[in-house]
């Protein structure tokens, strides 16, 4: 299965690196955003429901201005807080094994929804073997007004810069529809990753969009062929 000319893996974080309890729907504490901006939460919900892979913008259905930073940084914290309390999330296993041999032959680089103290918490010092870290949090304020680094094309244009390479010589490495897309406005291919039950696969072909998808990872394992 070995891809000619891939010297550059570009890793999503959660349910690639990082495995999570639950949908891409997940179903947040209400209190996450009571009190914020305009927030406007049913007071008879106990929860809200947040699209994993694009959190910033499904806040705007209760209420919550996603060009914010301010009170997306206050979420984000509570998000973390809710997170490590409930324990919903934790690295794969294998990662601390296969990692630092991909880093010994390719490129690597991070780019996820997620912010910054959720990458530095679950990946510790597998954090340092990344080239290039991109969370929504790291990103200039000034660079676009939502900051979302996916479906948009410009985290991963931002990372071909970095490393100096062309969009070819890399793979985007993504469980959910948000990073394929990413991937192809920005000419980069795309790999599903399936670890588990990926109910993306499933979208992707209802949607007639398999083409997009270059290749789909079913083992950890298969990543040292790439």
């Amino acid at each position: 299965m070995k891809r000619e000319g891939v010297s550059a893996l570009i890793f999503d974080l959660d349910r690639v690196l990082v495995k999570w309890q639950g949908s891409h729907d997940s179903e947040i504490p209400v209190n996450i955003i009571a009190g914020l901006a305009e927030a406007r939460p049913d007071n008879l919900a106990r929860t809200i429901k947040l699209d994993d892979s694009d959190w910033i913008t499904s806040l705007a259905k209760y209420g919550v201005d996603p060009t914010d930073r301010e009170t997306l940084e206050k979420i984000d914290d509570r998000l973390f807080t809710w997170v490590m309390s409930s324990s919903r999330a934790e690295i794969y296993p294998w990662v601390s094994g296969i990692l630092p041999k991909l880093a010994k032959t390719k490129k690597l680089a991070l780019l996820t929804n997620n912010g910054i103290k959720s990458a530095r918490h679950h990946l510790g010092n597998l954090l340092d073997l990344f080239q290039v870290v991109k969370t929504w949090d790291n990103v200039p304020i000034d660079c676009k007004d939502i900051p979302l680094l996916k479906p948009a094309p410009d985290g991963v244009l931002a990372i071909l810069q970095e490393l100096k390479i062309k969009p070819e010589a890399a793979l985007i490495l993504e469980d959910s529809m948000s990073g394929v897309i990413a991937g192809k406005k920005a000419g980069v291919r795309s790999a599903l990753v399936c670890w588990e039950d990926n109910q993306q696969e499933s979208l992707i072909k209802s949607l007639g969009l398999e083409e997009w998808v270059f290749t789909i990872l079913r083992d950890p394992n298969d990543l040292l062929e790439l």
